[in-house]
């Protein structure tokens, strides 16, 4: 199973090519997790709910958008 994660800095923003890229690597729809959040150190509830999962189940892999890796 793919989860897919991305995010976007402002509500203004559009995280459709983000998930059009998630798509694109097998990530289905109903498993890709989006967070409105800006700068590194903001909450981001969505990854904190998929961090555990992928830590458990070593079966699951996770996708992140390009932007996100950036910024960490």
């Amino acid at each position: 199973m793919l989860l897919g994660y991305c995010r976007t800095s402002t509500a203004e923003q559009n995280p459709d090519h983000q998930i059009d890229a998630l798509l694109r690597n097998g990530v289905d729809r109903g498993n890709i997790h989006v967070d409105v959040a800006s700068g590194a150190k903001s909450s981001r509830p969505k990854l904190d709910l998929l961090t555990p999962v992928t830590v458990r189940r070593r079966s699951i892999r996770p996708i992140v958008s390009r932007p996100l890796l950036q910024d960490m």
